[in-house]
């Protein structure tokens, strides 16, 4: 054909996928955590009323220090905690010396401080374990005396310890060290689980521990811990904090990579409630009826998503594409059934994407490959037909003239293109392809019109790009 530069359909100016492939970058919040922004925890006011019955036989506690006591007590207070914490072993590593509740609440409240404090928690790795643990041995002894100890001291020194591992945490987390800030969180977890328990404070599930935990978990590739974390937050619905998406995120993309259906069902429809407006919830679903061929259900999912946003450009190209893949994939003239109601909503699709960004060589490029290829599948149909007789004849005649029509239709949208692209100086590598493509198509649909010079100029103008 005079002027025309190939035969073959051509695909949507983009093919993009805004869905799984590039979705999947989004299931980590896109700030660094953030220690200042959780709930602080909070101390009781007073000691809690009963004791426990172990201690119910022990004799009246009093808030001094005992003598022996003294020495590590004054060495805290001036922060000189090594010689402290050699003090407190030195006495309790000594078996004349008895172990009482005090005895243990100073090591506990000397290993606190040496935990949470950055010139010398280095030298005591597990500081905060072992801190921990004195606590408990202290409790164990004489719970009233522990307790009346702790309200002395505002429950602070056990308090560092979570504060301390959590703040830590979140600090190696931003510096990308995942493992160790894993190992942090964890302290931080087993500590609040024991001042929860004890009815001193925090709650029975930590939320933003429990997102920090699983957040660092995924970034270390540890894939078991950051189910337990993130199943632990749906399954108390935590949300709508727009961090809390990414929870639901993971767990609906674990159960679709493992074809659970109903796993990934429950967790998008979970997302979708509390966090209406993110796009990974419908594109994953979407991303699921694609996988299987489910076109009906795919198309469905579309509408759907169009419907709730109808003014998003990027949700109705990505519908526009998507159909216009399906409508006019295979050989020619092996169209699917519904192909000219496709057409129809092709077209309506591509037009309101222009509408709403009338600069988008995308989307006005994407149109006029829409009615050429509708043109292309006439003209073939066209030149497969023999033409020895009138009837033959006649439906030649008539396949033209609607080829024609569609060629017209094509013209506008990709003059568009190329009055705005042509003579453009320092054209990206994406609006050269479009110029090319314009050229190249304005030339065939001219052709199909019989409108030879124009075909020709624009086939010129074609190779000069070249």
């Amino acid at each position: 054909m005079k002027g025309g530069t190939g035969v073959s359909a051509v695909f949507p100016a983009s093919r993009r996928r805004t869905t799984l492939l590039f979705l999947i970058i989004s299931l980590l919040p896109a700030t660094n955590l953030d220690a200042q922004q959780r709930r602080r925890p909070t101390v009781p006011a007073k000691a809690p009323a009963k004791a426990s019955p172990s201690s119910s036989s022990s004799p009246t506690p009093t808030a001094g220090a005992q003598p022996a006591m003294s020495p590590v007590k004054s060495l805290l207070e001036q922060n000189r905690l090594t010689a402290a914490r050699q003090s407190i072993d030195a006495y309790l590593a000594n078996p004349r010396n008895p172990k009482t509740a005090e005895a243990w609440y100073m090591k506990g409240k000397v290993y606190s401080a040496i935990a949470a404090d950055p010139k010398t928690q280095g030298t005591m790795p597990d500081g905060r374990r072992l801190a921990l643990e004195a606590f408990r041995k202290s409790i164990e002894t004489d719970r009233n005396q522990a307790v009346l100890l702790l309200t002395v001291d505002g429950y602070q020194p056990v308090f560092a310890l979570y504060t301390s591992a959590y703040q830590q945490g979140v600090d190696l987390y931003n510096t990308e060290r995942f493992e160790m800030a894993l190992t942090a969180l964890r302290e931080a977890a087993t500590t609040g689980e024991f001042i929860y328990n004890q009815g001193w404070g925090l709650s029975r599930l930590d939320t933003t521990l429990a997102l920090y935990t699983g957040l660092a978990a995924y970034r270390a590739g540890r894939q078991e811990e950051t189910l337990f974390q993130f199943r632990k937050l749906a399954d108390a619905n935590i949300g709508p904090n727009a961090d809390h998406a990414t929870v639901y995120r993971y767990l609906a993309k674990y159960h679709f990579d493992r074809k659970d259906v109903a796993g990934m069902n429950r967790y998008i429809a979970a997302g979708q409630t509390l966090f209406p407006h993110d796009d990974f919830f419908p594109l994953l679903d979407i991303e699921w009826s694609r996988t299987n061929r489910d076109y009906r259900a795919l198309f469905d999912k579309y509408e759907r998503l169009v419907a709730a946003e109808p003014d998003r450009y990027e949700a109705l190209m990505e519908y526009a594409n998507e159909l216009f893949g399906y409508t006019h994939d295979g050989s020619l003239g092996a169209r699917p059934p519904d192909y000219m109601a496709n057409c129809s909503r092709i077209e309506a699709l591509y037009r309101r994407s222009a509408n709403l960004r009338p600069a988008s060589e995308e989307a006005w490029l994407s149109l006029g490959k829409h009615f050429y290829n509708q043109a292309l599948v006439l003209d073939q149909e066209s030149t497969r037909l023999p033409g020895k007789t009138r009837d033959d004849q006649q439906r030649k005649t008539d396949l033209s003239t609607r080829s024609a029509a569609l060629a017209g239709q094509a013209i506008p949208a990709l003059e568009h293109v190329f009055r705005h692209l042509d003579g453009k100086k320092d054209l990206t590598a994406t609006q050269a392809s479009y110029l090319r493509s314009a050229c190249s198509l304005l030339s065939f649909c001219h052709a199909l019109k019989k409108e030879y010079p124009a075909a020709d100029a624009y086939r010129q103008r074609f190779d000069a790009l070249k």
